[in-house]
Order: structure tokens, then sequence, then C-alpha cells
């Protein structure tokens, strides 16, 4: 007891010796040592070191609200260990452990869920007991895990209303995109000649189409749509020419012979058609087939332009 109280006394008086201004203090036992102008607390010795508490890691943990800052040697870990609200959780100061293994983290995604409602990122600590320099599963030490979440989605912006040029109003948050629909097949067409009939009263072109179900390129009979079967029909024969005036009567006797008849009148144009593929754009919106018709003027079956 008589030994506590002089190295009290002794303490004190030390302390009181380097109090400068009540700004800084100095510990030493070193004679004529003075605090440093940048230190509240300067303790320097030439024999002996700082020895700040000793705990158990369950001491350590026991702690109540930490101060930001606070450091302990834990002496189950063997390590200094100083609290930061940064990852709210004790950190290391050293390699712990007895072999001095490093501790390691690793990040993966955290998919929407009760730890992260809107997805993530999951961040596991452990030491590297293997020393592979990878966090393996059985390294990991869940009580350390962290999340950092990502934001809440907002709510879609309502859509403006219209302005009188039509503008539309600011849209809201694109919504996920749906599946890809299963492509269209294409239409084919097949054109065949018409004979005269009830279709055309002078023969003509008849126009089948329908979707290549089988995508052969040819419109086979079990694709032809008869809803949409069209006929282009040549023009109506041109009427007869007039009659030749009657020859002038010959002198009672023998009848003068008839007269020649008038020729033929010029038969009507022929109508011809042209088929072409019709990319995508205003005429249809997924490309098609382009139909364009006209007689053949001058009379070689081509629909020329």
């Amino acid at each position: 007891m008589k030994k506590i109280r002089i190295f009290f006394g002794l303490f004190m008086t030390v302390v009181s010796l380097q109090l400068h201004a009540q700004q800084n203090v100095s510990i030493s036992d070193v004679n004529g040592a003075t605090p440093d102008a940048s230190s509240v607390l300067d303790v320097s010795s030439t024999s002996k070191g700082l020895l700040i508490p000793r705990l158990t890691t369950i001491q350590r943990n026991a702690i109540s609200n930490p101060a930001n800052g606070l450091i302990v040697y834990d002496i189950d870990v063997k390590c200094f260990m100083y609290w930061t609200s940064f990852n709210s959780s004790w950190n290391y100061l050293c390699n712990t452990g007895s072999n001095g293994s490093n501790m390691l983290a690793n990040t993966t995604s955290e998919s929407p869920g009760a730890n992260c409602p809107a997805g993530g990122v999951k961040i596991e600590f452990g030491l590297d007991a293997n020393n592979d320099l990878t966090l393996n599963v059985s390294e990991v030490n869940a009580t350390l895990t962290k999340y950092v979440c990502n934001g809440a989605t907002g709510a879609n912006g309502t859509n403006g209303t219209n302005g009188t040029n039509g503008t539309n109003g600011t849209n809201g948050t694109n919504g996920t995109n749906g599946t890809n629909g299963i492509d269209g097949k294409n239409t084919v067409v097949k054109t065949t000649i018409e004979p005269a009939g009830p279709n055309c009263a002078t023969g003509g072109v008849k126009i089948e189409y329908g979707l290549d179900a089988n995508s052969n390129a040819i419109l086979d009979a079990g694709e032809i749509n008869a809803t949409l079967t069209q006929y282009v029909c040549n023009g109506a024969t041109g009427a007869n020419g007039t009659n030749g005036t009657n020859g002038t009567n010959g002198t009672n006797g023998t009848n003068g012979t008839n007269g020649t008849n008038g020729t033929n009148g010029i038969d009507g144009k022929n109508t011809v058609v042209k088929t072409t593929i019709e990319p995508a754009g205003p005429n249809c919106a997924t490309g098609g087939v382009k139909i364009e018709y006209g007689l053949d003027a001058n009379s070689n079956a081509i629909l020329d332009a």
C-alpha cells in the first residue's frame, strides 16, 4: 500500500510539472522531456512502453456504445482493435490469429429479398486460414457480414396531359421489357393465268396470297387464304369496225357482189402484274409484297415503269 501511495504521488508530481498552460501533458522518465506542441498527451521513455486496457473478446464486445477510435488489446485474438461507426464493428490493427492470417473481404451481388428489398451488395469478412488469398466459405465470419443495399425503385411518374401540339408529358420510368414475340410468317404470292369465265370475262391473271407456314418461299395449296384472292382481268374485246358502204348496184340482171367487210377494230391491251418485296416502312410495318398493275402498252408481257 505504501508503494502505491508513493507511485501515485510521484505520478501526480510529474504530471503537474509537465502541464503547460493546460494545453498538453508530457509523461516521461527522461529528464527535461517536454510534450510535443501537436499532442495533448506525449508519453516518452527509453525503457518502458504504453500499456492500454487488455480485454477478452467477450469483454470487448460487452462495451456499451463504444466511441469512434476507441482502442483495446484483445487477449483472445492477440491483437489491437479499434471501433469505428463506418462499419459499426471492431476492426483489427494487425494480422490476427496465432498463424498471422490476413483478414479478407469478399463482395457478391445480393438479390432483392429480406436483406436488401431492392437488391445490393453483400460484403463478407474472415481470416485467410489457408493463406490462399481467397475468402472461402468455411472462412467467412457471419457476424461481420454487411449489406450495402440499392435504393428503392421510385414510383412511375404520371403521364403529362397532351399539349395543344400533341407533345407527350414526362415519361415515367420504363418498365421491364416484355418477352420477344415469335417471329411472324412471311406472306407469299402466287400468280396464274385465269381463263375466260365468271371471274374474268376475257381472261386475265389470278393472284393468290397466304402465309408461308413451312418457310419454303412457295405458296403451297394448303397455305392459300381464299379470302385474299384477287383477279386482274384483260380488257374487253374492242367493238367490230363499221361495215363498208354497199357497192353500186349493177345493171339489172346479175346482182353485183357484196362489198367487203370493214376491218376489225384493234384488240384491247392485256393487263400485266408486277410483284416486288416491300421493306418494313409506312406501307407495311413488318415488310411484305408490293403488287403493281397496268396495261401492256408495248405488248412485251412485262409491266414497265
